[in-house]
């Protein structure tokens, strides 16, 4: 892995060195990869002092190796976080990487806040996109991308997830059967941080009853991105990004 690839300081990158820098690990979703988040980080630019990760997870993009379990992926993001000797950490995970991210923040003092996007304690997974994954995964691709995606979502939004899931393929049916198979109930009792529950106002991919359950286990309400279906990080770069610093800024302190 290179890790520099991933890395980005936003701000001046100078006010804050070491443990105080706030270190945002950004999780993609099943059959994404780190890239996904390129128009968030564009946001990010102009923002206080972070380090923005966004790494590709095993089996994704170009990175080596696989996971077959949400569990897997969770040990991968915690060896991450060991290996770059990283602290005060913010996992921001989308859909699968949601999942990653409640199992992750359960296991490790280095995050102090989650940010969960379309995801949910359960993410239940239709027998038949797992078949067609397997069967016709072109075409399944094209109706997932298409179920991911508002109304009013453009042909070029649609089309950009639509090649980032050619490009994961080899993945994708694993990642699904991985989400399928997955329980954060335990790890979501675990969690003491704060966390901010994040879902698209036309989000049918992950249902708006999984947000409501994964809000209320936390205490809390859903945010709700407006114009968006699954793809907020696509759709509404913008929105997203406010309520995640908002969220930051009120939650975690520089000095923490």
């Amino acid at each position: 892995m290179h890790f520099d690839s991933y890395v980005q300081t936003t701000g001046n990158g100078n006010s804050k060195q070491g443990e105080r820098m706030r270190n945002l690990l950004f999780i993609h979703g099943a059959g994404n990869d780190g890239s996904i988040w390129n128009d968030v980080k564009k946001q990010f630019a102009e923002a206080g002092d972070y380090k923005i990760h966004t790494p590709d997870l095993p089996g994704h993009a170009d990175q080596q190796g696989k996971c077959d379990s949400i569990d897997a992926y969770s040990s991968w993001i915690i060896n991450y976080i060991s290996r770059n000797d990283l602290a005060n950490v913010v996992l921001i995970g989308h859909s699968m990487g949601g999942a990653i991210a409640i199992v992750s923040a359960s296991r490790s003092d280095k995050i102090k806040a989650v940010v969960i996007i379309g995801s949910g304690l359960k993410l239940p997974v239709n027998s038949k996109i797992l078949n067609g994954l397997k069967n016709s995964p072109m075409q399944t691709i094209k109706t997932i991308a298409k179920w991911s995606f508002s109304f009013s979502a453009s042909t070029e939004q649609k089309n950009k997830a639509v090649q980032m899931m050619e490009k994961n393929k080899e993945s994708l049916y694993d990642d699904f059967l991985a989400c399928r198979n997955y329980d954060g109930h335990a790890a979501a009792e675990q969690i003491k941080v704060p966390v901010l529950v994040i879902a698209g106002d036309s989000d049918v991919m992950t249902p708006a009853e999984l947000s409501e359950e994964l809000a209320n286990c936390f205490n809390t309400t859903v945010f709700k991105i407006r114009n968006s279906g699954h793809m907020a990080q696509i759709e509404n770069p913008e929105m997203l990004f406010a309520a995640i610093n908002s969220f930051i800024s009120e939650n975690l302190s520089v000095n923490q």
